[in-house]
C-alpha cells in the first residue's frame, strides 16, 4: 500500500514508487528480450534447415538393376540378378544402314530352366539382351535375333526379341532388343566381353549387287 504523509500545512501526499522499482516492468522487459532473441536465432535456423530421408544405396544406383522376370519366346523365367552395361558401338560401313548398339543386359535366372531350342531341349541359366538401333539408308531386311552371341567357350544361336524378320524402309529408324539364352551362367559378372554376329540384306532379290548383304561381327567389352 502506498505510503501517505502530511506537510506542516496539513496537506496529504501519497508516495509514488519509481517505475524502475515496479516488478511488473522488469518482468515485461525480460519477456520482450526472450522474444527478440528467439526471433533472431530461430529465424536463421529455419532458413537453412530442411527435412530429408536416408536410404541404403540401391542396386540401380550402383549401376546394377534387377527385375522379377524375363519373357523369352513367350515363356517367363524368374530372374535372380541382372546387370546392364552401357556400350558405345557404331557401324556405318554398309550402304544399307547405320547400326548402333548402346546397351547390353546380362540376366542370371533364379534356377535352372528347360527350354526347347528347336534342336532339342536345353538347360538355361541366364540370358543376354542386346539393344540395337538401326537407321535405314534404303529398304532393308534386318533380323538381329538370327545371329549368335558368344563369350568364353559358350555360344548361343537361339535368340528371340523384337527383331524377327523385320523390313525397315528407307529413311526409317528402329530400335529393339535381341535376347539370347545362355546354358551356363554362374553370375552376371561372368560376362566381361561379348561377341555378337548378325546380318542384313537389301529388301529385294538382286543378289548380284555386291553390297546386297552385310555381315556384322561385333566385340563388346562390358565394364
Amino acid at each position: 500500500m502506498p505510503k501517505q504523509f502530511k506537510d506542516e500545512n496539513g496537506n496529504t501526499f501519497v508516495e509514488v514508487t519509481p517505475w524502475y522499482k515496479k516488478w511488473w516492468i522488469w518482468l515485461l522487459a525480460v519477456l520482450v528480450a526472450i522474444f527478440v532473441l528467439g526471433v533472431a536465432f530461430g529465424g536463421n535456423d529455419s532458413s537453412e534447415s530442411g527435412s530429408g530421408k536416408g536410404h541404403n544405396t540401391t542396386a540401380s544406383e550402383k549401376g546394377q538393376t534387377t527385375t522379377d522376370k524375363i519373357t523369352f519366346d513367350y515363356q517367363d523365367f524368374k530372374v535372380k540378378d541382372s546387370k546392364t552395361y552401357n556400350v558405345n558401338y557404331t557401324d556405318n560401313s554398309w550402304s544399307g544402314a547405320d547400326v548402333k548398339i548402346d546397351k547390353v543386359t546380362v540376366y542370371k535366372l533364379a534356377k535352372d530352366y528347360k527350354y526347347d531350342a528347336g534342336d532339342g531341349e536345353k538347360t538355361v541359366q541366364g540370358f543376354i539382351r542386346v539393344h540395337v538401333i538401326v537407321d535405314a539408308k534404303r529398304d532393308i531386311d534386318f533380323s538381329a535375333t538370327t545371329g549368335t552371341v558368344s563369350f568364353g567357350n559358350q555360344q548361343s544361336e537361339y535368340g528371340s526379341g523384337s527383331w524377327d524378320a523385320d523390313t525397315i524402309n528407307n529413311g526409317a529408324s528402329k530400335n529393339g532388343d535381341a535376347t539370347f539364352a545362355i546354358e551356363s551362367l554362374d553370375s552376371v559378372s561372368d560376362v566381361s566381353s561379348l561377341r555378337y554376329k548378325f546380318g542384313a540384306t537389301f529388301a529385294n532379290d538382286d543378289t548380284s549387287d555386291e553390297d546386297w548383304s552385310h555381315d556384322y561381327d561385333v566385340t563388346l567389352d562390358l565394364q
